[in-house]
């Protein structure tokens, strides 16, 4: 008569359990209707932080499910006959040795016992993953690269290294349609993501349309003896300017396409000259890339607009009154592309050697330097020189004569309360003196 009421019993709570499984399962299997949340539900019983992938174009970058997900593990009774169940326990009450039925006991009847099966709820924040698109666009967008071009021994334009497609993840495709792409992601290793490609401006096939059929001026500058910040802030700024066209009479400003300088755009901290002080600022360097470009433009034959020296000489831009100082937002470095065709600046590096080369087609004229000369030089040593810039035509008639004029001071001026810097060895000095002043003071 007990084992009778048992059953009939246990009989009943089957039946309510069966009829709440089957909500709670009907439930599960659909996306809730919260705006911010989606779910899926997946055979597999566990999910490896590790397993899975995105495809950004030709990048294959692992994701963290983590950053904009939950997981949990439920376990369901299925009342399929032929099911075979992949958890060895069948035993899932918490007590199996008390020697009294427990409510546990009672209700899982031996058909449950056999049709286990262990399921992951995967529970995706849609505003989480619309925030790790956003990082994953910034750190996967590649930057369209345009061809390199360099002038050969006989002066003609070769390519040397070709353009490079540009592209970045379709983040408002995504959007639209997050279950589309990450609605079965439990069971997909790779998931690949729309994209949106750039094309190079000068490639390969087109560089001679565009009008780069040879180099039509250049200029360099030597940084030896630079430390070791002011050659990283000099190859960084130099990178910004790779590539730079300039049609027919635009205005190129250095500082608009420089952009911000600071340690979030990659520079270090190293001496600059500001209000009338030598002091270290992020950025320190960037004049050697300016005047570097100065020089090219004017053996170009280009139109300076606007264009200021440094407050010394500095041995870094060498012959005095070839340089030219920028700041942001001023001074600027300017001048104008007054040649019929587009222009090319493409940057090169020959150790400590910087060089622009300007590209463009030839109207054949002819560009003249005359200096830097030396005017004057007054008994507290400061100093005045001009360089001459000469543009006759092709049949050698003069376009224009414009001198650049530099007024220095003297040196010391700005170093009274500084120790002196050296840049080769003193005599006096060991080898091992010399090594350990270089690592203080970054060479």
């Amino acid at each position: 008569m007990h084992t009778k009421i048992l059953f009939i019993i246990k009989q009943f709570f089957i039946l309510i359990c069966l009829s709440v499984g089957i909500f709670i399962s009907a439930n599960n299997t659909n996306a809730t209707n919260d705006d911010t949340l989606f779910k899926i539900i997946t055979d597999r019983s566990t999910i490896a932080t590790n397993d899975f992938f995105v495809k950004v174009h030709s990048q294959i970058i692992p994701i963290e499910p983590d950053s904009f997900s939950t997981q949990k593990t439920i376990v369901q009774h299925l009342p399929e006959v032929n099911y075979v169940p992949e958890i060895e326990n069948i035993h899932l009450c918490p007590d199996d040795t008390s020697p009294n039925f427990t409510v546990c006991d009672i209700t899982t009847s031996l058909q449950n016992q056999l049709n286990i099966r262990k399921r992951t709820i995967f529970e995706i924040n849609k505003l989480a993953l619309k925030e790790y698109l956003i990082t994953l666009h910034k750190t996967s967008k590649k930057v369209a690269k345009n061809a390199t071009l360099q002038a050969n021994l006989k002066g003609d334009i070769i390519v040397t290294k070709k353009e490079e497609l540009g592209y970045e993840i379709d983040i408002d495709k995504i959007s639209s349609n997050l279950m589309e792409y990450f609605g079965n992601l439990p069971e997909k290793k790779v998931i690949t993501l729309p994209t949106k490609l750039s094309t190079p401006t000068i490639t390969s096939n087109n560089y001679k349309e565009l009008g780069f059929r040879e180099k039509i001026g250049s200029g360099k500058s030597d940084f030896r003896g630079s430390p070791k910040n002011r050659i990283h802030n000099i190859h960084v700024a130099t990178g910004k300017f790779e590539g730079a066209i300039i049609v027919p009479n635009e205005t190129f400003s250095f500082v608009k396409i420089l952009g911000p300088v600071n340690e979030e755009t990659g520079y270090k901290e190293e001496l600059v000259i500001k209000n009338n002080e030598t002091i270290p600022e992020f950025g320190g360097g960037i004049c050697q890339v300016s005047t570097t470009l100065f020089r090219s433009a004017v053996n170009t034959g280009l139109e300076i607009t606007e264009r200021r020296h440094h407050a010394y000489p500095v041995q870094y831009y060498s012959p005095q009154g070839t340089d030219a100082t920028v700041y942001l937002p001023k001074p600027d470095l300017q001048f104008i592309n007054n040649t019929p065709g587009h222009i090319l600046i493409q940057p090169r590096f020959n150790g400590t050697v910087l060089s622009f080369d300007i590209f463009g087609t030839s109207d054949g004229r002819q560009v003249i330097t005359e200096g830097p000369t030396l005017l004057k030089r007054t008994d507290n040593n400061d100093q005045k020189y001009v360089w001459w810039q000469i543009v006759n035509d092709k049949d050698g008639k003069q376009i224009s004569k414009k001198g650049f004029w530099s007024f220095y001071q003297d040196e010391t001026k700005f170093h009274e309360n500084e120790e002196q810097v050296y840049h080769t060895k003193p005599k006096d000095w060991s080898n091992s003196e010399w090594k350990e002043y270089k690592k203080t003071h970054r060479m």
